[in-house]
């Protein structure tokens, strides 16, 4: 079987339409999306819409969660724009959809116990690195999975612990790792390989909406843009 595994789409359309393109030419038969199909950007309809003409298992992030519950409705939320897109265009059905998602599940692929989750298996909002707390790290190792995946970082990464290997296929509508283009991660599970994959697409047209949405949010557009010194 073949894999896609994606994560932060935060309703970034124009990133998520080539990533799918690109999924197609590869084979791709199933999703794994780990959260945040929503937030800071425009298109959350659009995105939901693709998401649900596809093959996947896909569970909520913590950007679902601060939709849901409201938070995004304080005075002093910093990126409550696209939440109010969300609330003002998805349908009934789409926002039932969202209700439905799990915080975490687990499949099983090649005998293997994969866990889906969004910052952590234990918390939604956690965000894990490679060079993660040593508490943190003895969590991980306790839970009965031998393959963890991860998103919230907005950074790939596959690294192994003791018993299991942690994966983040970093994300496709924000990238935060300073290389532009849409991020994801192909898995060929008969030969059992990961690949990271990076897909440019003009976000141009992001960048326009952002700055006709909320032009003094400058970091929306920034992080799309920057790239290594």
């Amino acid at each position: 079987m073949k894999i896609a595994i994606l994560a932060d789409i935060h309703a970034n359309a124009e990133a998520l339409e080539i990533v799918l393109k690109k999924a197609k030419q590869k084979n791709v038969t199933f999703f794994m999306i780990a959260g945040d199909l929503i937030g800071y950007y425009y298109q959350p309809s659009q995105v939901l819409s693709m998401i649900q003409s596809l093959n996947c298992l896909v569970i909520k992030g913590n950007h679902e969660d601060i939709f849901l519950n409201g938070k995004f409705k304080a005075s002093a939320f910093k990126f409550k724009i696209g939440f109010e897109k969300a609330q003002k265009e998805l349908t009934h059905k789409q926002i039932l959809f969202l209700k439905s998602l799990q915080t975490k599940s687990i499949i099983k692929i090649n005998n293997k116990r994969v866990l889906l989750c969004h910052g952590s298996p234990w918390d939604n909002s956690l965000y894990i690195y490679p060079d993660m707390d040593k508490s943190i790290r003895d969590k991980l190792n306790k839970v009965d999975a031998e393959i963890i995946i991860t998103g919230n970082t907005h950074y790939p990464m596959h690294i192994e612990l003791e018993n299991k290997i942690i994966i983040n296929p970093g994300s496709v509508g924000q990238p935060r790792d300073c290389i532009p283009g849409a991020c994801w991660l192909f898995w060929d599970t008969i030969k059992d390989k990961f690949k990271f994959y990076r897909e440019n697409y003009n976000f141009d047209n992001v960048i326009k909406m952002v700055e006709h949405y909320e032009p003094e949010n400058k970091y929306l557009s920034k992080v799309l843009q920057r790239t290594k010194k």
